[in-house]
């Protein structure tokens, strides 16, 4: 009885969110007049009920002592001889991230209420904000890599649709562009894992990991792979460029997705992943010298940006690269515990940020003092500039990679396009010719 209470509060923790996106995009799609009041409504009954339905869930499973427990398997469709099959996993990892994703989104959308009023785009961000808070309970609670790859991707879609909400100006709009190729060439990592996965362990089930006698290179093959997804989701060098950019889109949604939740999304992932980091020296040592470089320049850069929200982004690098180091020592509950704490805090400070500017004013006019830069570290010039420039990474990063990823897309679109054309005129030429009347011949135009 108590397994199927815990089910039924999982499953509709779940179910929330995308029933309110669609109820809210039925109304849209009709043409009924859906007033903010309703949207905003919607969108905190919503989370807020996944939230509770959660805790109440994890509260019932602590106390029968049913974890891990795992629901499914659902059959979903079939391919010949393969069935996929959905399943969803309740253990210590999965737990923590499902009480933090939906408590962090819960709050994050009721601030969102005021923060956003009257905003033109309002229910556009409310809807990715549903999208998004079923999308990554979704990825914390699968019980295979390919479910989770599902949650994981409409994460990145969400990202990148509200990096680019004030879509009237330039650059939030180039910031999009860049989140999505980092997340596109990083997430092939993922993907060609699962692939591996299926021919070498016979499936993607986490359980697999710990019963499948993977040989000490195949281990070390598939960590690595999902190492490179994890580095951009988790923003680490040499992707971690974009996070700092990222910062263009609404506060409360760079805190949600760049501060609290999105960017562990990669550390979840390693979490999940360690028994192949444990079989891996060399994927281990990978995972250290990655994180272990990002912490120190994210810790450096961090520390000379004059923006708020760019202190935070490089700030934020450094953290997610310490968790990556722990991954790489063997250390994922220690990890675990990090991430939980830093998703906490950094979601509180992003959300802060707004009000930052007129509290120190205020704090300045008080004290009668022109500048609250006390205690600040000289560094030589040089360094400085270097430092403030983000060590000249994203500059690497913009011409080795973004650009020839927009140059083949360009000349994939004049491809696409002299094709459209050909097709275009071909259809023309076989269309047949009406006949023209006497006085149309007599007078042509």
């Amino acid at each position: 009885m108590w397994r199927d209470l815990v089910e039924a509060l999982l499953l509709s923790s779940l179910a929330l969110p995308p029933v309110a996106l669609s109820g809210l995009g039925l109304a849209w799609l009709v043409g009924l007049p859906v007033p903010e009041a309703a949207v905003t409504r919607v969108s905190v009954l919503a989370t807020g009920l996944a939230a509770v339905f959660t805790g109440a869930g994890a509260a019932i499973a602590l106390w029968q002592g049913l974890l891990p427990v795992e629901f499914g398997p659902y059959p979903w469709f079939s391919v010949g001889h393969y069935t996929f099959t959905l399943s969803f996993r309740w253990d210590a990892v999965s737990l923590v991230m499902a009480l933090g994703s939906t408590v962090l989104s819960g709050l994050v959308v009721g601030f969102s209420v005021p923060y956003l009023h009257r905003e033109r785009g309002l229910f556009r961000y409310f809807a990715l904000m549903l999208l998004f808070s079923g999308a990554m309970q979704w990825l914390v609670v699968a019980g295979s890599y390919e479910q989770l790859f599902l949650g994981w991707e409409l994460v990145g879609l969400t990202s990148i649709l509200l990096v680019a909400f004030f879509s009237e100006r330039a650059q939030p709009v180039h910031a999009a562009v860049r989140v999505m190729i980092v997340y596109r060439l990083a997430d092939l990592g993922l993907l060609i894992g699962a692939v591996v996965m299926h021919q070498v362990a016979h499936g993607t089930h986490f359980g697999n990991l710990h019963q499948a006698h993977l040989t000490e290179g195949q281990a070390t093959a598939i960590a690595l792979l999902l190492l490179l997804a994890a580095s951009g989701k988790a923003a680490q060098l040499p992707f971690g460029t974009w996070l700092p950019r990222a910062m263009e889109g609404p506060t409360p949604s760079s805190a949600v997705f760049y501060g609290a939740l999105s960017v562990h999304a990669g550390i979840y992932l390693l979490i999940r992943s360690a028994p192949l980091f444990e079989q891996s020296t060399v994927a281990s040592v990978a995972a250290v010298l990655m994180g272990g470089t990002t912490a120190f320049a994210g810790a450096l850069v961090a520390r000379v940006q004059a923006d708020a929200k760019s202190s935070l982004a490089w700030a934020s690098m450094s953290q997610l690269g310490l968790m990556v180091v722990e991954v790489g020592l063997h250390l994922p509950t220690v990890a675990l515990v990090h991430l939980f704490g830093h998703a906490s805090l950094r979601g509180y400070q992003m959300l802060r940020a707004p009000s930052l500017l007129h509290d120190t004013i205020g704090l300045r006019k008080a004290l009668g003092v022109g500048s609250l830069a006390l205690g600040a570290h000289p560094a030589p010039g040089w360094l400085y500039r270097a430092l403030r420039d983000g060590l000249f990474i994203d500059v690497v990063v913009e011409r080795y990679l973004v650009r020839p990823v927009l140059s083949l897309g360009g000349v994939f679109e004049r491809v696409e396009q002299a094709w459209a054309r050909r097709v275009g005129g071909e259809l023309q030429a076989r269309r047949p010719v009406e006949p023209t009347s006497p006085e149309a011949q007599e007078h042509p135009r």
